[in-house]
């Protein structure tokens, strides 16, 4: 992903991300289809997170509601509501700002977590296969980009 301050034409200064075609969730702005650049409009002295704009395909009806179910039978113990109830990793939430923060930007490292675990979470590899951890991690993102609502 490549991304640059920009503007365009009747906005504020903007920040112009280039990615394929896929959803976009912006904070305080509506879900919108992108298709290789999005410019955003951002109020003066707002502060826009790279996970504030998490690129991932929408995962369809059923896809979502598998992975839904995936999520309440291995993750929802400890990340109910995308937090987390283990009191010395309070901070490894999956809310924007801790995945950012703990470097869980995308897919590919969400399903390693997933798959190999770390600290107290345990790994899936045993009891999910790829194909259920690949959805769970696209639900996961795109249950952050929606802040868990």
């Amino acid at each position: 992903m490549q991304s640059r301050r920009g503007g365009s034409q009747g906005c504020l200064p903007c920040f112009v991300v280039g990615v394929d075609k896929r959803w976009v969730a912006k904070r305080s702005f509506q879900r919108s289809l992108i298709d290789t650049k999005l410019c955003l409009s951002m109020p003066t002295g707002s502060h826009l997170s790279i996970l504030s704009v998490i690129a991932t395909q929408p995962l369809s009806n059923t896809a979502f509601n598998q992975a839904h179910t995936l999520f309440e039978q291995n993750c929802a113990a400890c990340h109910s509501k995308g937090g987390n109830i283990i009191f010395y990793a309070r901070n490894k939430t999956l809310f924007p700002k801790a995945l950012e923060k703990n470097g869980y930007l995308n897919k590919e490292s969400i399903s390693e977590i997933t798959r190999q675990g770390k600290g107290a979470m345990p790994g899936y590899h045993n009891k999910l296969d790829d194909e259920e951890i690949s959805l769970l991690s696209d639900y996961i993102l795109q249950r952050a980009a929606d802040h868990w609502k």
